[in-house]
């Protein structure tokens, strides 16, 4: 038995479908409700569905929350909270799809369920996945909405390669994260996440990770703990995924990783594929991978390999998309139409002039619907917005007085403290690194540059870390450290000795 988890019509959603439906029809819009007809249909709306989740939505199956979203917004309608439910079921595997038609409005013909079509398995994440990456993948996929060719380009290289690897590249911003972290939700897969201001970003981590999760989910090999030397090189890893592959003939052994770039190479022998990834993979065992584009890897292999350039032409357009298709679920919220009414601005205006300024990265959306949101726009127009990630930044910092002469050295020195120490830290201990007083270290890390950091509760301390890498890459600017007048390697000096402190006391190095 295997558990669908998703979310399904309920009677008040497939009425209102039917109605717009009708309504389509009525207006010869379309000629029939066909889940190839209404995938073109969508497309048109700039809202990209694929055939096989439209057929599933108005079949009565699960899908992501984020689809049925979708589907609903192409129909000019918006998706309430008495239009779903969650569905939870249970199916034999050997079980064939039902034939039963349906008919979703009294004049269309019916609409056979494929037979083709593949139930994803919308389990439960593994309770061998870490709280920190529960946690994370919660939050980057609480407003998840897109993407569907990725999933669809996933799912062909799974039934057509015997194995292999898949690389998601793109630009930081441009939501790699959010794709392998909503692909871990939805398919419960084996995931690990390099988080380098979290202080995950050794081999030894990952393959501690990893290895749990198989043991744990594939029952092979041994008991925990792990033996010795299991995360010394990637020989036990190996190893699992032989006795993995031999466990679960009839489903793929699909693992998730996140964030290659941030991996510290440091941390593994020189010349070994970046986090000891096996140059051979066992049959039906397939590694879905994100990096950035502009970051070399040691990483070769001989097994079928896919990569998934989000910059590359293939994928621009359906990006542009998915782009205003989240700038129009967030333009729901009253904060942002309240913005416009003040701007007199309409809607549609509003999605394609910011999704033009968005260079296509969630990034930077996210942070600039977060500020008008926040009133920190709210004598800005449309048009005095930044254009681009890196402009965003720009922006802010000069917001902030960062420029300022005299430069407000105090403020600076605390954010670089924080973007350089690459861990999660208490106000407490970024005071006594900067030498500022705790007051002034919340004052900036909550007002200035709160949006940009990720708080966490650690053993009942409130503690802060950069929440993009982007943002760190754009600190570390040429021209940016030379007009903020930073001496890097001062900073690291004090944050050496402030680590060294911590462990042998008031000696220096």
């Amino acid at each position: 038995m295997a558990r669908i988890r998703g979310v399904i019509l309920t009677e008040t959603g497939r009425a209102r479908l039917v109605a717009c439906l009708d309504k389509l029809m009525s207006s010869e819009t379309i000629s029939k409700v066909s889940a190839p007809e209404l995938e073109d249909y969508c497309k048109s709306k700039v809202h990209y569905l694929s055939a096989s989740t439209i057929n599933r939505i108005l079949a009565g199956k699960p899908v992501d929350q984020s689809s049925c979203r979708t589907f609903f917004l192409a129909m000019d309608l918006s998706l309430e909270p008495s239009d779903w439910e969650y569905a939870e079921q249970e199916r034999i595997e050997t079980e064939e799809p039902s034939e039963a038609p349906l008919t979703i409005a009294n004049n269309t013909p019916p609409i056979g369920i494929a037979s083709e079509i593949k139930d994803r398995d919308w389990g439960r994440l593994d309770p061998y996945l870490s709280s920190t990456f529960r946690t994370l993948v919660e939050r980057k996929t609480s407003e998840f909405v897109g993407r569907q060719y990725i999933f669809d380009a996933i799912d062909n290289f799974l039934t057509t390669n015997p194995c292999g690897y898949i690389s998601i590249k793109a630009k930081p911003g441009v939501g790699k994260s959010t794709i392998l972290a909503e692909y871990v939700r939805r398919t419960n897969c084996i995931a690990h996440f390099n988080l380098r201001p979290d202080g995950i970003a050794r081999a030894d981590q990952f393959l501690e990770s990893i290895c749990v999760q198989l043991i744990g989910r594939y029952g092979v090999n041994s008991n925990l703990p792990l033996p010795p030397g299991a995360t010394e090189d990637g020989r036990f890893l190996n190893h699992l995924l032989e006795q993995a592959a031999q466990r679960a003939p009839e489903s793929p052994v699909v693992i998730a990783i996140d964030a290659l770039d941030e991996v510290n190479l440091a941390s593994q022998s020189s010349g070994a594929n970046v986090l000891y990834l096996p140059q051979y993979l066992p049959d039906n065992v397939y590694v879905l991978l994100t990096q950035r584009s502009d970051v070399p890897l040691p990483f070769h292999v001989f097994v079928p390999h896919k990569i998934i350039d989000l910059m590359g032409s293939e994928y621009t357009a359906r990006s542009s998309q998915d782009i205003e298709l989240y700038i129009r679920t967030q333009s729901e919220r009253r904060s942002i139409q309240h913005w416009l009414y003040l701007q007199a601005l309409d809607k549609e205006d509003f999605i394609t002039q910011l999704s033009l300024k968005s260079e296509l990265n969630f990034m930077y959306l996210f942070y600039v619907l977060g500020d008008i949101e926040q009133g920190r726009y709210k004598d800005f127009s449309i048009q005095d917005l930044p254009s681009g990630l890196e402009n965003y930044y720009e922006t802010h910092w000069q917001l902030m007085g960062m420029n300022a002469q005299p430069l407000p050295r105090s403020k600076i020195k605390i954010v670089y403290v924080l973007a350089t120490i690459e861990q999660a830290v208490s106000a407490d201990h970024i005071s006594r690194i900067a030498g500022d007083d705790v007051l002034t270290v919340q004052e900036v890390l909550t007002h200035d540059f709160g949006q940009f950091l990720l708080i966490q509760n650690i053993e009942n301390e409130l503690c802060y870390s950069v929440y993009h890498s982007s943002f760190s890459d754009f600190l570390y600017r040429k021209d940016i450290v030379q007009a903020a007048g930073v001496m890097l390697e001062d900073i690291l000096l004090q944050i050496t000795n402030s680590l060294w402190e911590g462990v042998y006391g008031d000696e220096q190095l």
